[in-house]
């Protein structure tokens, strides 16, 4: 299993092949190039999120926008409670 200490192996990927690092890990070559394929993909999807999120607020009016806050709040403070 990955931990957050085998980050630092990841910033060490210039200078070492992924079968290297997979070695270190005890994981599949093919699972380091994920993870080394994962942050521009995350960082895509934040935007397309992003991008999202603003063209639905937009075609909301404030009252509305207000409203989905609202909502949005609650459903974090029922997650963190546990609730389902």
């Amino acid at each position: 299993m990955l931990r957050p200490d085998h980050l630092g192996l990841m910033s060490e990927a210039e200078k070492i092949r992924m079968s290297d690092i997979s070695t270190k890990l005890g994981i599949k070559p093919r699972t380091v190039t994920q993870f080394d394929d994962a942050p521009p993909l995350i960082l895509k999807a934040r935007a397309a999120m992003s991008e999202s999120a603003e063209i639905v607020l937009a075609s909301l009016p404030p009252e509305g926008r207000g409203q989905l806050l609202e909502i949005l709040q609650q459903l974090t403070r029922v997650q963190e409670m546990g609730v389902d």
